[in-house]
C-alpha cells in the first residue's frame, strides 16, 4: 500500500518543473483573455500556489517549508480581503505579498539548480522556470510602482495596464526594449534598470554554470 503513494510522488517529482513551466506558458498566453474579465489575479494566485507546491517539494529544509507555507496563505488570504474589503491601501500589499512569494520560489527553486551535482532535464527546467518567475515577480513590483504614481510609466491607452506591465517585464528581463511601454519616473527607471541588470548576470553566470558542469560531466564520462 506504501509503494503507490512513494511511486505517484517519484513520478511527480520528474514531472514537476515541467507541468509548472507549461503551467506558467498557458498563464501567459490566456493572460489577455483573461484580463478582460478580471480574473488574470485569479490565475495569477493559482500560478503561485503551483510555484510553492514545486519550492516545497526542491527543498529539504523544514523551515524553509514552513516559510514558504506560511507565505503563500498570507498572500491568499491578502488577495481574498483586497477583493472584498474596499480598503485603501491593501490591493497594493497584496501585490507586494505576490511580488515576495515570487521571489521567495525563485531563490528556492535556484539553491536547488545549484545543489545539483549534474545536469538533468530537472535541473534545465528548473532554471527556466526561475527565470519565468523572476519576471512575473518584477511585473507584480511595476504594478505597484504604477499604482502609487499613476503616471510612472507611459502606457498604451485602452490596454489592461497589468498584462502591459507583465510584457514589459518580459521585455526588460530579456533586454529586447521596443520601447512601446517606457518607464517615465525615476523608481520605475531603477526598477527597470535592476531587471535587466538581474536578467542579463542570471543568463551570463547561470548559464555558464550550467554549461562548465555540463561539460565536467561528460569529461568525467569518458
Amino acid at each position: 500500500m506504501s509503494a503507490e503513494p512513494s511511486k505517484f510522488v517519484s513520478q511527480w517529482r520528474g514531472l514537476r518543473f515541467l507541468q509548472l513551466l507549461l503551467f506558467i506558458v498557458a498563464a501567459l498566453l490566456l493572460f489577455p483573455f483573461l484580463a478582460r474579465f478580471r480574473i488574470a489575479v485569479l490565475a495569477i494566485q493559482i500560478l503561485i500556489l503551483n510555484g510553492i507546491l514545486v519550492a516545497i517539494s526542491a527543498t529539504r529544509r523544514g523551515a524553509t517549508r514552513r516559510l514558504l507555507i506560511g507565505a503563500c496563505v498570507g498572500d491568499i488570504a491578502l488577495e481574498a480581503i483586497s477583493r472584498w474589503v474596499p480598503a485603501e491601501g491593501l490591493p497594493l500589499v497584496a501585490d507586494a505579498a505576490s511580488a515576495i512569494v515570487l521571489a521567495l520560489c525563485v531563490t528556492v527553486i535556484l539553491a536547488h539548480v545549484f545543489r545539483s551535482s549534474e545536469i538533468t532535464a530537472d535541473t534545465i527546467l528548473a532554471a527556466i522556470v526561475a527565470y519565468l518567475f523572476l519576471a512575473i515577480a518584477f511585473s507584480r513590483a511595476f504594478v505597484i510602482v504604477e499604482s502609487v504614481s499613476p503616471t510612472s510609466f507611459d502606457l498604451r491607452a485602452g490596454v489592461n495596464a497589468e498584462f502591459e506591465l507583465l510584457y514589459f517585464s518580459f521585455i526588460t528581463i530579456a533586454t529586447l526594449g521596443y520601447g512601446d511601454v517606457v518607464p517615465r519616473l525615476p523608481t520605475a527607471q531603477i526598477v527597470a534598470m535592476l531587471e535587466a541588470v538581474i536578467g542579463q548576470f542570471y543568463v551570463a553566470v547561470l548559464i555558464a554554470w550550467l554549461v562548465s558542469v555540463h561539460a565536467g560531466g561528460r569529461g568525467r564520462g569518458r
